[in-house]
């Protein structure tokens, strides 16, 4: 014989069922400790992107409702209370993940999404000193090698990428493409390299800069 329910009443966390299954020569009685999955709560999380001018401006206010609080989460590893807002962020995708009172995973927001206001005024352009072109990581993490910043305010732009050879790997003259690290599809060894960029302002004043980036595999 057998006999199916349900329970209710039972808060979130664990939960210890007992049941007993009978045979026609004795009984059998089993006892598991089981999950008890409670309500998910209601997670926001509503970015501010950075700008050219601030490249480490952009903000994510995070803030959590339900009926298991007090709400924490986490965020690049570290844990954070709820409501809070995240500051000094670059443009790039985020991710947080939210545990109930009892430390319980019950709500992930990701592809949060930070991008860099193009200021008209602004010709400030920043190169990063490091990327990751194999990361599988989508939590701000740079993955192409490019300028950043800009936009609407850059007339013209160049953009090379030189081996410790002297070699150019990549050349751009388009703001938003960048290097991947590879070349002819082979990803190159990791360590430095040169960049040079030159480009353009809106009434014709060239600027140029040069720099060094570590390729990280």
């Amino acid at each position: 014989d057998s006999n199916k329910g349900i329970i209710y009443g039972k808060d979130f966390g664990q939960a210890t069922i007992s049941y007993t299954v009978r045979f026609q020569c004795g009984t059998v009685t089993t006892t598991r400790v089981m999950p008890v999955l409670g309500v998910q709560p209601q997670s926001s999380a509503i970015p501010h992107d950075a700008s050219c001018t601030n490249m480490i401006g952009g903000s994510i206010d995070v803030a959590i409702q339900g009926n298991e609080a007090p709400f924490q989460f986490s965020f690049l590893n570290k844990n954070y209370n709820n409501p809070y807002t995240l500051r000094n962020l670059t443009q790039g995708i985020y991710g947080i993940y939210v545990y109930n009172r009892a430390n319980c995973l019950v709500d992930s927001v990701t592809n949060i999404v930070l991008l860099l206001d193009k200021d008209p005024n602004c010709d400030t352009i920043y190169i990063p000193q490091g990327f990751v072109p194999t990361s599988t990581n989508q939590t701000g993490i740079t993955k192409l090698l490019r300028p950043y910043g800009g936009g609407n305010s850059i007339k013209s732009i160049h953009f090379r990428v030189l081996n410790r050879y002297g070699n150019v790997v990549f050349e751009s003259h388009d703001l938003f493409s960048g290097w991947d690290g590879r070349v002819n599809g082979v990803l190159q060894e990791s360590g430095t390299y040169i960049w040079f960029l030159d480009y353009v302002l809106p009434n014709g004043l060239p600027k140029s800069a040069q720099g060094t980036t570590i390729l990280i595999q």
